[in-house]
Formats: C-alpha cells, structure tokens, sequence
C-alpha cells in the first residue's frame, strides 16, 4: 500500500526545491554568483531525487516492480500509471546525472534557462500523484 504521509513529505519537498529554484532564476543569469550557480545545480539533483523517490515507491508499492535504473523507473510510472509528461522529466534524470558525474561539462546557462521553461511537467507530476492518491 502507498504511504500517504511518505509522499505527502516528499511532495513537499519538491514545492520548497521548485520555489528556491523559481527565486533564483528570477534574477537575470548575469546576477547570480557563483555560490547561486552551485545552488541551483544542487536543488536540480535534489529535485530529481524526490521524483525518481516517489516513483520507486509508487512501483514498488502497486505493482511490485523494481525498475533497474531512473528514466526506467519514469517509463514505468507512464506505463502503468498513465502519466503523461515522463518525456519532460527523463531529460531532467539525465542532467541529475551530468551534474553527479560530469559536473566540470555543464552549462549553467543552460540549466539556468531550462529551469525557467520547463517545470510545467514537475507541476504535472506532482498534481498527478496529490490526486491519485488524495493527497
């Protein structure tokens, strides 16, 4: 059985991680400092780490399935459960995993930029799991 409370707590950590990432991409990119930069790729890791947190849980707990890697995991929770925007979030996984280990490749600016176009799929998400499961 999915617990409720367990991702009542996640989801509320992916509100607060979207709403630090939504401050700071709202100063222009030329403001933000270094510190600011280093910030917003953290929040992005965490913020990929509570949506693949409640997906393992989803899957594990409806369909006793233990997806062998993350963008699977998302695959999976389209699959079975119906959602959507999983095409949106995979290209999220995949930074999460440039930023852990090829971080000295990444382009802040574009990490900067995606965050400003494309978090309607995280909204999505997490309005799919509230209502799924009457959160």
């Amino acid at each position: 059985m999915v617990d409720q409370e367990f991702l009542r707590s996640l989801l509320a950590n992916i509100d607060e991680i979207v709403e630090k990432l939504h401050q700071y991409t709202g100063k222009p990119f030329s403001e933000l400092t270094e510190t600011e930069l280093y910030a917003v790729r953290y929040l992005v890791i965490c913020l990929v780490e509570e949506i693949i947190s409640i997906c393992v849980h989803i899957i594990a707990e409806e369909w006793r399935e233990r997806p062998a890697t993350y963008t699977q995991c998302l695959k999976v929770l389209r699959e079975k459960g119906g959602i959507e925007c999983v095409e949106d979030l995979i290209p999220m996984v995949r930074l999460r995993n440039l930023l852990i280990h090829r971080y000295w490749e990444i382009d802040d600016r574009c990490v900067y930029q995606s965050i400003q176009q494309n978090f309607e799929c995280v909204r999505a998400f997490t309005t799919w799991v509230r209502t799924r499961y009457e959160i």
